[in-house]
């Protein structure tokens, strides 16, 4: 009975020091995902995941107007993405793939925006990851902060990509065999080598709020 509560303390204390030790977790990129590599000419393409609002013109705040009893809002929505999450990303891809591998925006993918404001649509609109902006108008009441829940769905255009690695393997046989007293010996070697693809990312959603 001592021996078994021994192996499970030891084992606890095993478990807890493995746990200590372990490495902490990359950051999550929120704002930003890799939609195709081009491993040929060492390029990179990216689209922002997060949806901002500035005002018009070269405005950095939408205007806010009082109409009545709400708020008239206006602004360009624009994908945005974080420059701690672009330089993180570029970090790490030139780490993996060297130094000379160039990380690009992509402006062909289509993107489906949808805005609501208290579970009610309030804009919808289809764009390209490289447009610079939609005009937005809401109406908002006047009654403090509010936030848009903004889904976005992203569909690239992109081909297929081409091999970023080979796995290979070899395998050497020798059969050796006595037929009238003579030895015949037999020998075969297969090489095999298989391309891993990088296929391009499918459609995906994020959905995040807006603080208005």
């Amino acid at each position: 009975m001592k021996v078994f509560s021994g192996l499970i303390i030891f084992l606890q204390l095993l478990f807890m020091t493995a746990c200590g030790s372990t490495a902490p977790a990359e950051p999550e990129l929120k704002t930003i995902k890799v939609l195709r590599f081009d491993q040929q000419n060492r390029q990179a393409w990216y689209v922002p995941t997060r949806a901002v609002l500035s005002g018009p013109g070269n405005a950095t705040a939408p205007l806010r107007l009082l109409v009545g009893k709400e708020i008239l809002l206006q602004g360009m929505l624009k994908l945005q993405e974080s420059p701690d999450d672009l330089a993180a990303l570029e970090s790490e891809l030139k780490a993996k793939f060297g130094p000379d591998l160039s990380l690009r925006r992509d402006l062909t993918c289509i993107v489906q925006i949808k805005a609501e404001l208290n579970g009610k649509t309030v804009f919808e609109h289809q764009t390209m990851s490289g447009n610079q902006g939609l005009p937005l108008m809401v109406n908002l009441p006047d009654t403090g902060s509010a936030s848009l829940k903004i889904h976005l769905q992203f569909s690239p255009s992109s081909a297929p990509a081409p091999a970023v690695q080979k796995a290979s393997s070899f395998a050497h046989s020798r059969t050796v065999q006595t037929i009238n007293g003579q030895t015949q010996a037999e020998e075969q070697a297969v090489a095999t080598a298989a391309a891993i693809f990088q296929s391009p990312a499918g459609a995906f959603s994020i959905s995040h709020d807006l603080e208005l």
